[in-house]
């Protein structure tokens, strides 16, 4: 007969909450079960992995979108769908469902937009007189699962309402006094009392507040949370938890926000964690201890960053990071294409300019183009860079019309009905030349779906430099929606888009539609933002037609430059959970091209963070 190993007594949280200044390192419970990664488990629990994973990493907003993470979303929707509403265990091939994975799974494929099988319907015969069961016929009720099944519930707020009262109230019973929970699945309060409040919400904002001051006192000098001198997992749990409180609570204090940041980092490499798990024995489910800790460090560095910088987007890193390994032959061409057709002549143009290090932004936009392909959009954002500097807001801004008649000289370019030679009238120098060459290229390169939407987007960018400069000129305010629809046209961002080849056999369809909509919007506001303050002082004070989204918002709703900023800020990272869930969802598409079209989408997101990155407004 097997004797499995018996489970020691759940150790107590610390009692008390000492003064920052007289916090020690030593909480007062016994020191962390000893360090392995193997789970006693005798069954595969390949779906609690893949579900807890992803459910972390969307948390912390980490969750890459496109194939990778589309193909573990899939599995968990093809295990979903073949139970036929009956629920789901730890693995596919587990004879025993349980609620907490059938709730995380529903909860998981809610946000990550993926249809399944009715799985809330099925937490319904978990449903006890007062509380839900983890099991059927299970004798002691669990925090966790309840908190789940409710986190599940109320992804249908208009459905369950009696169901989720009572895993409400369960929850709210359950409290200790000091305001955390304890479980039956795991040994920390820290699991137990984030799983309680990422279910409670913000709804539960009053009964929530002695739990927010329970975590802010609990943490070590330190900076972590947990067992003896904090564990990774456990500060992880205490960091989510603290951004999950703050829409009502606030803020945790710099100092609180801070530290978690370095100790989290230092660790994010560990491979083997304390065994905090509970089952037949204690165990560590190594990769979902893992997935807590990139998400805790994820969420404590975003959490530092704004106690420490203004306000800046903290989306990118839910987008993948990639560059071409042509970036510096590409940088090197595209500089010297510049200086060979003269473009930027002024030394200290040239200077900015080459901070921009427009060769190297378009290998991490690009990062899977050829060398030939990465030289002509890297040329064609130079060209559009340096006229706007060199011509379009200095000229435009003192005569429009002399503006309207060099583009006009452009236009007869695209249209291939004006000789370069001469169109230099309004613009003596190299650019109707560069721009004649770079058209010739792009007919040799581009597919035709391309070439037509490249060309497209140039004349459509001539056409908004000449509103713009006609904006500027006259002293009308602009109207906010205005300038919303012309903002990625000034800002080039249709070109990126256009040098993305569209599956062939597939129409713009609505999703496809609004994620190019997004990736424009990005560039515009993300620039209006990092440009702000160069901006300003560039120019001294504002001018009396402001001309950036910040302006706009302080001069249409009143509000203060901080909440101008702060509010494009939001505005950047809810347009980015736009794109994420669009890319996600194309993702899954069966079409391969489709699959291939969104990655390349995901990929421009990322790419957005250029204006943040270089020296331009520096």
């Amino acid at each position: 007969m097997v004797r499995w190993p018996t489970v020691s007594p759940r150790p107590r949280p610390c009692t008390g909450t000492p003064a920052p200044a007289q916090r020690s390192t030593t909480c007062l419970v016994p020191p962390p079960p000893r360090v392995t990664a193997d789970s006693p488990s005798a069954f595969r629990s390949a779906f609690f992995e893949d579900a807890w994973v992803l459910y972390l990493l969307d948390r912390a907003g980490i969750l890459p979108p496109g194939s990778e993470a589309a193909a573990l979303v899939g599995r968990l929707q093809r295990t979903a769908l073949s139970t036929g509403g009956r629920g789901l265990g730890v693995d596919a091939d587990f004879p025993v469902s349980d609620s907490d994975d059938t709730a995380m799974a529903a909860i998981v494929l809610h946000r990550l937009d993926a249809e399944g099988a009715d799985l809330l319907s099925a937490l319904l015969a978990f449903e006890g007189p007062d509380h839900f069961y983890g099991f059927p016929h299970e004798r002691g009720p669990a925090v966790s699962a309840n908190a789940r099944v409710l986190e599940a519930l109320s992804t249908a707020p208009d459905r369950f309402g009696p169901q989720r009262r009572k895993a409400t109230d369960f929850l709210l019973a359950t409290r200790s006094d000091l305001g955390c929970w304890h479980d039956k699945w795991h040994i920390s309060p820290y699991y137990a009392t984030a799983q309680a409040v990422f279910a409670l919400g913000s709804a539960m904002s009053c009964e929530l507040r002695t739990t927010y001051d329970w975590l802010l006192g609990s943490q070590h000098a330190n900076g972590s949370w947990g067992y003896g001198d904090g564990t990774a997992e456990e500060t992880s749990y205490a960091v989510l938890t603290l951004a999950a409180l703050e829409q009502r609570h606030g803020p945790a204090p710099q100092e609180v926000q801070l530290r978690p940041r370095d100790w989290l980092g230092s660790r994010l490499d560990d491979v083997s964690h304390p065994e905090l798990w509970i089952g037949k024995a204690l165990y560590a489910p190594t990769t979902v201890v893992r997935a807590a800790v990139l998400a805790g460090f994820t969420v404590a560095h975003r959490a530092a960053q704004g106690a420490e910088d203004p306000p800046r987007p903290l989306f990118w890193t839910r987008f993948p990071q990639q560059v071409s390994p042509h970036a510096d032959s590409v940088e090197a061409h595209t500089r010297a294409w510049r200086d060979r057709h003269g473009l930027v002549p002024d030394p200290i143009r040239r200077k900015r300019l080459d901070r921009t290090c427009v060769g190297r932004e378009t290998a991490r936009a690009f990062p899977h183009s050829s060398h030939d392909m990465l030289t002509l959009a890297a040329d064609a954002f130079t060209w559009l860079t340096a006229f706007d500097d060199m011509h379009a807001e200095a000229v435009g801004r003192a005569d429009p019309r002399q503006l309207a008649r060099t583009l006009a000289d452009f236009t007869r370019i695209l249209d291939r009905t004006g000789a370069v030679q001469g169109n230099h009238r309004a613009c003596g120098d190299g650019f109707p030349a560069a721009l004649a060459e770079l058209t010739a290229r792009a007919e040799r390169l581009l597919p035709r779906s391309c070439l037509t939407r490249f060309d497209s987007a140039l004349r459509s960018i001539f056409f908004s430099l000449l509103w713009e400069a006609h904006r500027l000129w006259g002293d009308e305010p602009v109207p906010m929606d205005e300038y919303m629809t012309m903002r990625r046209h000034t800002v080039f961002a249709t070109i990126i888009t256009a040098l993305v080849p569209r599956p062939s056999h597939a129409l713009l369809t609505p999703d496809m539609h609004r994620l190019e909509t997004a990736v424009h919007n990005l560039v515009g506001w993300i620039n209006d933002l990092c440009s702000f303050s160069y901006e300003h002082g560039a120019r001294g004070a504002p001018q009396s037609n402001p001309f950036s989204l910040p302006d706009l918002l302080m001069r249409h709703t009143d509000v203060t430059t901080d909440e101008a900023l702060g509010r494009v800020t939001r505005m950047c990272d809810d347009e980015a959970a736009v794109a994420h869930r669009l890319i996600s969802r194309l993702a899954r598409s069966p079409d391969h091209e489709v699959r291939a079209w969104a990655d390349a989408m995901a990929q421009l997101v990322s790419s957005t963070d250029f204006h943040v990155r270089v020296g331009r407004y520096g």
